[in-house]
């Protein structure tokens, strides 16, 4: 089987990221944040099929480089960005537009 190719993410040497494309990055137009798909792989017990298998959108402030996930999905569903502002996300899945508000993104707490 052949599929997209998943490395590093590395940001300014301060941050790396596991599991990201660069097709799948996208930055606010004043560069304060930064958005991406990230696969992530779940701890399954048999690690068969993909019920294991998850995309994630992720964002970074990049004040701080503190990163959010702010969008997940179950179904391997298709996930492409959009468009990044300071205040919305717009995310296609599966062809449907989807938009995030990234002012309630909870950034100080963890």
């Amino acid at each position: 089987m052949s599929g997209p190719e998943w490395g590093w993410l590395t940001v300014d040497e301060n941050v790396e990221i596991k599991s990201v494309t660069p097709e799948d990055v996208i930055w606010s137009e004043d560069s304060q944040f930064m958005a991406f798909v990230k696969l992530h792989i779940d701890d399954v017990p048999n690690r068969q099929g993909v019920e294991g298998f998850s995309f994630r959108v992720g964002v970074m402030r990049m004040s701080d480089y503190m990163v959010r996930y702010c969008f997940g999905n179950r179904q391997l569903s298709e996930l492409k960005l959009q468009t990044i502002t300071t205040k919305s996300l717009s995310v296609s899945v599966n062809g449907e537009l989807k938009t995030i508000d990234l002012g309630k993104i909870e950034w100080d707490s963890q």
